[in-house]
């Protein structure tokens, strides 16, 4: 039987990995992961006729621009890009759509781009990372109707 990996134990051994490696590395991680799902909020987006992606898709432009070493923003540009990318991210008690919660986690991660490409951190992008496990898991939860109460739900999910 496959044993789960409890996600404290996951995000500590992956924070450990991340240390070792360049900044610029730990950026394009945070990009891909981000990348992957961008398209859930443009989905969220569409459905609902709400939010902002530009500012989310212009922190994952910054982040693969500067993982390949290209000229970054000042901060002041990245203060406002941050604000932009909370800006987007919905409240979750004004949807009643599923997508919402994907969506959130998709601003969220973008800002935890932002917020590396401000403060070089291997920890915010252990938080990103955090953001898109979860995003998997609630997808996964939902396609399969799995309830949260399900015995076994972490072994199911994967």
């Amino acid at each position: 039987m496959i044993e789960p990996i409890d996600p404290q134990v996951f995000l500590n051994d992956l924070e450990q990995q991340l240390s070792t490696m360049a900044p610029q590395q730990q950026l394009a991680f945070g990009a891909v992961c981000t990348e992957r799902h961008f398209p859930d909020y443009l989905t969220f987006s569409a459905m609902v006729r709400w939010g902002n992606p530009e500012p989310l898709r212009r922190a994952i432009n910054e982040a693969w621009a500067s993982s390949a070493g290209e000229a970054r923003l000042d901060a002041g540009t990245l203060d406002k890009l941050l604000t932009e990318c909370e800006q987007a991210a919905p409240d979750t008690e004004d949807f009643s759509t599923l997508e919402v919660s994907y969506a959130l986690d998709v601003a969220i991660m973008a800002c935890y781009l932002v917020e590396f490409l401000r403060r070089p951190d291997p920890h915010f992008i252990v938080q990103l990372t955090s953001h898109a496990r979860d995003l998997v898991d609630a997808k996964v939860q939902n396609a399969a109707d799995f309830t949260p109460t399900k015995d076994d739900l972490e072994v199911a999910i994967m």
